[in-house]
């Protein structure tokens, strides 16, 4: 019993459930709509998984599914100024930050500003750059102690940036 698929000409589905008919389908949805059931409750009557309720309930025999999102428009350099002026000065979350903002979700502002403040901390002059790698070749230097020299910067910055440096150097 162990190794019955051996005798069968192919081997069975691991999941044979994967897809469902429209029919089935059609059923599912008409559960979700008129009689409000979640997707667990779903599967329950049907004897199907939850995966393939929700991927019933995604499809395009769904009338009353949600419709796509609108995609939101572009940041604009007085909201990133305003959103690390509110992060730095004012010492706001970014939860609160989004309050204020209208059309913004916190993580859309926590990106933003995380990603604003790490393109502009990060950029390096070449003269950086050469004294970096000079410290931690000739002066057999630690990134901790680098750290002090270069005021501003944190050793993990540091260590990434003397590698995107040295990379394929030897």
């Amino acid at each position: 019993m162990l190794c019955q698929w051996r005798h069968m000409r192919t081997k069975p589905e691991r999941s044979p459930d994967r897809t469902a008919t429209s029919a089935e389908r059609l059923h599912m949805i008409s559960l979700r709509n008129d009689q409000m059931l979640r997707p667990a409750q779903i599967a329950i009557r049907t004897g199907r998984s939850t995966t393939v309720v929700r991927r019933a309930l995604r499809s395009p025999l769904n009338t009353k599914r949600k419709p796509l999102e609108k995609p939101s428009r572009p940041y604009t350099q007085a909201e990133d100024g305003e959103i690390i002026r509110l992060r730095e000065q004012d010492g706001l979350t970014y939860a609160q930050i989004a309050a204020r903002m209208q059309e913004r979700s916190a993580k859309g502002v926590q990106h933003r500003g995380a990603t604003r403040k790490v393109n502009n901390s990060l950029s390096y002059t070449k003269v950086e750059a050469a004294e970096l790698i000079r410290l931690r070749k000739d002066g057999r230097l630690s990134f901790a102690q680098i750290v002090e020299l270069f005021p501003g910067r944190n050793a993990m910055a540091l260590n990434e940036k003397h590698f995107r440096l040295t990379k394929g150097r030897k």
